[in-house]
């Protein structure tokens, strides 16, 4: 999934970093400036909630976008605690993507 997403994301031009893990991108945060972050809720030792909640231990965090396996009550409670710009049951269409990337970039 990350790797086709990826292949997605920068065939339009958009600049794309992928992390293995919440802990691989945790290492990177402090000397990152994403515009956006895309996580999928379910991840290997956490949520991807959860690593958002970590990195706005940090600093304040940028957009987000959450993408789910399977979408129940949890995940949209989820979705709105962390005011995620979409939350998107896989599989999604790239156009709802891309739609959720404009407006997580669209100047506030």
């Amino acid at each position: 999934m990350r790797t086709s997403l990826q292949f997605m994301l920068e065939s339009l031009e958009y600049r794309v970093e992928t992390f293995a893990d919440g802990d691989d991108l945790m290492r990177v945060i402090g000397v990152l400036q994403p515009d956006c972050l895309i996580f999928d809720v379910h991840l290997p030792r956490e949520t991807g909630f959860d690593l958002l909640g970590r990195i706005a231990g940090r600093r304040p965090p940028p957009p987000a976008i959450f993408v789910t396996g399977h979408l129940d009550a949890e995940a949209e409670r989820g979705a709105r605690a962390a005011r995620a710009v979409a939350l998107l049951e896989k599989p999604f269409r790239d156009e709802d993507l891309i739609a959720a990337l404009d407006r997580a970039l669209a100047p506030r």
